[in-house]
């Protein structure tokens, strides 16, 4: 079973012994909280980028919480500014010198809705350590819709730019794949590398 349909029967098996999460909020005076447990295998580098439709280096735009369209799940969107496209076109060039957003989701987060208070916490996304709006960032991305994304191989897809050096975007994520920051120039010499290939 690949780490994408493992999630998926994870998150099958937390959700509906409670419902529509607004009415288990109703049911649970206001609030209700979700927290699961995820353990993805370890992503190499060249596999994420080998997986990815999109790789793109942007800034974080809004990010807004919000209730998923089936109403079963809190995630966050991302909109992210594009800096560079490295691969893929992410249909974000509108005009010589201009682009358009994309927007990047992830379940978790915490949304108010109507009074209620919805939570998700996901062990691979702490809130601590989610992209914050004005981030620059490098993103490995697959496509969820004509401009929507997810993280390829979850949180090994992310990674922080800050002070001309790249860093995994979860110190979890650092740990487990032995990541050190690097400097910029090097780190972009090996995306184009494998792209290449």
């Amino acid at each position: 079973m690949n780490s994408l349909a493992a999630f998926s029967v994870i998150l099958a098996l937390q959700v509906p012994q409670h419902g529509r999460m607004i009415d288990a909020a109703r049911r649970n005076g206001g609030k209700v909280t979700t927290s699961f447990n995820v353990s993805m295998p370890i992503a190499d580098f060249d596999e994420v980028a080998t997986k990815s439709d999109v790789i793109v280096r942007g800034t974080v735009g809004r990010v807004t919480t919000r209730l998923s369209n089936d109403g079963e799940w809190v995630v966050t969107d991302f909109e992210i500014i594009p800096v560079k496209v490295y691969k893929g076109t992410a249909d974000v060039i509108t005009a010589p010198g201009t682009t358009k957003p994309l927007v990047v989701e992830r379940v978790g987060g915490t949304v108010m809705i109507d009074g209620l208070e919805i939570t998700i916490h996901d062990s691979q996304y702490p809130e601590t350590e989610s992209l914050r709006q004005g981030e620059d960032v490098f993103l490995f991305l697959l496509r969820n819709g004509p401009t929507d994304f997810v993280f390829t191989c979850g949180p090994y897809g992310a990674y922080r730019i800050a002070d001309h050096e790249v860093t995994a975007m979860t110190k979890h994520v650092a740990e487990r794949r032995g990541d050190q920051p690097e400097v910029f120039e090097a780190f972009e010499n090996r995306v184009q590398h494998l792209i290449r290939r």
